[in-house]
């Protein structure tokens, strides 16, 4: 070993002694002479390329920020010095800073508490029109009864008419709605208490998009706390027998694109980055991209493009039997039976992206590619459906096309009449200046 070698690992192993005394290191912008006295720490970040660290004598050593490395932390310590793969007896040397294994971060962080524009801002919802069938729809709504609410039943609408409130207060600034919309709210908690994880992943989701659009914190901090409490807890609560997270990376059919959408919903509101990044990685591997994620546990294979590797939705060019089935998503059209060259309509596979592109679009917002993942999987998926198996969305289904339109710049054809409330969503041919 060469006297360099044997000052740099020096220098290393000092720091790694930093760092587990509870010392961290963070890169300044720059360059920057930091002298340590005995006991300082001294954080080190670099946002660039690449966390080069050179010995420069015994007492002084050059962190030089080349790349991107996450925050080292004193758990992180181990990456700092991996353990060299020429000689495994020798001490640690370091090599070049190793790439960050969990999802990227979002490029714009949640804020807590104040209105972050999880589905869309005050800004781009003022900028609507007040006028056309769009909004005399959404105003409709928001003036109507909107009933009682109940997270237990598959065919509440309150959730979806309290965003229609939310709506119209925004673009009216009208005071009557914020407060019809935060007693909506207040009044949906507690009425999960006979659900599955279905019921509450659909119902949940506009009641936290409502919440951020009225700014919630700023209009009732005390009703608000209760809202955040509960919250961060009923995401992990058992509903007969499995909860929204676990839900989202056990099924992978309309029950996980559901409860995905609640989870990164939720976690945006709360602003929690580290359960969004995790959430990132399971819509990425539902998406088709095994080696982000392959926890879920999938039903007949027979509609997948390949058995041994069974993914959310199809990949690419996939061919089966003289069938293109690019874009299918195998586990909601085996609903309506194993594979045929004759592929029958299969409502399941619409309720799912209901669940799936409200998802994509809330991480898009959060700074994730999801509407690229997978070769734009979530677009290939309805040309899939309106194409090659001949089934366009209807009742419910019919936001969807509004909002993919406007997302991808595609031209799917859409409904002529009111667009019908959503099981997750609804007036998107309003939200979107289509009419």
């Amino acid at each position: 070993m060469t006297t360099e070698d044997t000052l740099r690992n020096k220098i290393i192993l000092a720091l790694v002694a930093l760092l587990l005394l509870g010392g961290s290191l963070r890169a300044y912008a720059g360059s920057v002479n930091y002298s340590l006295n005995a006991g300082d720490n001294l954080l080190v970040n670099c946002t660039a390329d690449e966390l080069a660290v050179l010995p420069v004598n015994a007492k002084s050593v050059n962190v030089t920020c080349k790349s991107y490395v996450p925050a080292v932390t004193a758990t992180a310590a181990p990456t700092v010095a991996p353990q060299p793969t020429a000689a495994p007896t020798a001490p640690p040397a370091p090599t070049t800073a190793p790439q960050p294994t969990v999802a990227p971060q979002p490029t714009s962080v949640p804020v807590t508490g104040a209105s972050v524009g999880i589905w869309l801002s005050t800004a781009e919802i003022q900028a609507l029109p007040m006028s056309g069938t769009g909004w005399s729809n959404v105003k409709a709504k928001a003036d109507g009864s909107w009933g009682s609410p109940n997270l237990s039943d598959l065919n509440s609408d309150h959730d979806v008419l309290t965003l229609a409130g939310a709506l119209v207060y925004v673009r009216t600034g009208n005071e009557s709605y914020r407060a019809k919309v935060a007693s909506a709210i207040m009044s949906a908690i507690g009425t999960e208490s006979s659900s599955r994880a279905l019921e509450i992943s659909r119902n949940i989701q506009d009641y936290v998009i409502a919440a951020d659009l009225i700014n919630f914190k700023a209009y009732d901090a005390g009703r608000e706390a209760t809202f955040r409490s509960w919250l961060s807890a009923v995401r992990n609560q058992q509903f007969d027998g499995m909860s929204i997270i676990q839900s989202h990376e056990k099924r992978p059919n309309n029950w996980g694109t559901h409860a995905g959408a609640a989870r990164v919903i939720i976690a945006r509101y709360l602003g929690d980055t580290t359960d969004l990044n995790r959430a990132w990685l399971v819509f990425q591997g539902w998406a088709g991209d095994r080696s982000k994620y392959a926890g879920f546990s999938y039903g007949d294979l027979s509609w997948q493009c390949n058995s041994s590797a069974p993914v959310g939705i199809n990949p690419v060019g996939c061919v089966k039997s003289g069938l293109n089935i690019d874009g299918v998503l195998p586990d909601d059209q085996r609903r309506a039976g194993s594979f045929t060259t004759n592929p029958p309509n299969e409502n399941y596979v619409w309720e799912a992206m209901q669940g799936a592109t409200v998802q994509a679009v809330v991480l898009n917002r959060a700074g994730f590619p999801a509407l690229a993942a997978s070769s734009q999987a979530i677009k290939r998926a309805a040309v899939w459906m309106y194409t090659v198996n001949g089934f366009p969305p209807d009742g419910d289904d019919t936001w969807i096309p509004f909002l993919l339109n406007k997302v991808y710049g595609t031209s799917f054809a859409t409904d002529s009449g009111t667009v019908g409330l959503g099981k997750n969503m609804s007036f998107t041919d309003w939200m979107t200046g289509a009419r």
